[in-house]
């Protein structure tokens, strides 16, 4: 039977959710040949981030019972890799290597091959082997239909025109009401996460400094922080100076980056896999949190709120147990109070 390519949004994520289904399924041809996978598509779904190559995910029903790209690509009943990638493209864009965005989704991908057991495709002519993909924004997509539904309902109700301009002059009031009140809920919200942060700042950097000062007591800010960093990151850190000095310079992004890249030499040995997880999930808050807008705070939500502390207080647990309780006090106030309100 030949494969019949997606012909929506939905098809593909549910295309997604089967291919996830991987870390618990290891006897498919998905899993076989998870090295040659060459495009990687990644959804945030739920708050969860899911990765699946273009050839999985680009036909219907696709499940790691029934995937076979065969070894023809184009066949009848295979797989072209080139043609899933030109629909994807109507839900996807590439990923640009040397921003915050690849870097964060490569540690991601790297992170979800190694759980799994399986190896990445390695690098060929001096280039990377394989290509990341993420989800277009769609909220210029939503607006337009948002604004063509606007338009139709106005022009079924020109007839009564005094009518329709009370009704848009109140509801456009009771927007920004709405608005401004959602906007102070959010704002309130965005604080709450960053009083978490400034929390368990100084305790996860000095757990850092200890424990890179057990592999080089002397030359441990050089070798394992300076050297290692990017020239954004150490831009505003010391070249030199006390343990205390460096350890006050460094920030949340900083103490998560250097975790991650002196995982396999240090913390892998120091940290538990699951705060490896939630330490890339706790960067990911941070980056959102950053570079927030009065439109990006609006799309917080209350269970954003306990995730991010939730991740937090787990993080933190076999580092400081106070510092964790006090992260927990803060999910607990927090979940009272949404409650009552």
């Amino acid at each position: 039977m030949e494969c019949e390519p997606v012909e929506s949004l939905d098809d593909i994520i549910k295309n997604f959710l089967e291919f996830d289904k991987i870390h618990e399924n290891h006897n498919n041809l998905a899993y076989e040949r998870f090295k040659s996978f060459k495009h990687w598509y990644y959804l945030q779904k739920d708050k969860k981030g899911i990765f699946a190559p273009s050839k999985f995910i680009g036909y219907k029903e696709t499940t790691l019972e029934n995937y076979n790209p065969k070894s023809g690509d184009g066949e009848k009943g295979g797989r072209d890799g080139r043609g899933s990638e030109k629909i994807l493209s109507k839900y996807f864009i590439d990923v640009k290597k040397e921003t915050p965005d690849y870097d964060l989704l490569n540690k991601k991908l790297e992170i979800f091959a190694s759980d799994i057991g399986r190896e990445l495709r390695g690098c060929r002519d001096g280039s990377d082997g394989y290509v990341i993909h993420k989800l277009k924004d769609e909220k210029k997509v939503d607006d337009k239909n948002k604004n063509q539904n606007i338009q139709e309902r106005t022009n079924v109700n020109k007839t009564n025109t005094k009518t329709t301009k009370a009704i848009l002059i109140k509801g456009n009031k009771n927007l920004k009401q709405n608005k401004s009140k959602q906007q102070l809920k959010s704002e309130d919200k965005h604080e709450i996460i960053n009083k978490a942060f400034k929390i368990i700042l100084p305790f996860l950097a000095k757990y850092i400094g200890n424990t890179l000062q057990e592999h080089d007591k002397n030359a441990w800010w050089q070798k394992f922080v300076l050297n290692k960093l990017n020239d954004n990151t150490i831009r505003d850190l010391p070249r030199q100076g006390s343990y205390e000095k460096c350890i006050k310079s460094l920030d949340i992004s900083a103490c998560l980056n250097i975790i991650e890249i002196n995982w396999k030499d240090i913390f892998v040995r120091k940290m538990d896999k699951r705060q490896r997880t939630w330490s890339h999930e706790l960067l990911d808050i941070r980056n959102r949190e950053s570079h927030y807008t009065t439109e990006t705070l609006t799309e917080n939500n209350d269970n954003d709120i306990i995730r991010a502390l939730d991740t937090m207080e787990r993080f933190m647990r076999p580092i400081n147990i106070d510092v964790a309780n006090q992260i927990l006090k803060m999910k607990q106030n927090f979940e009272n109070k949404i409650k009552n309100e």
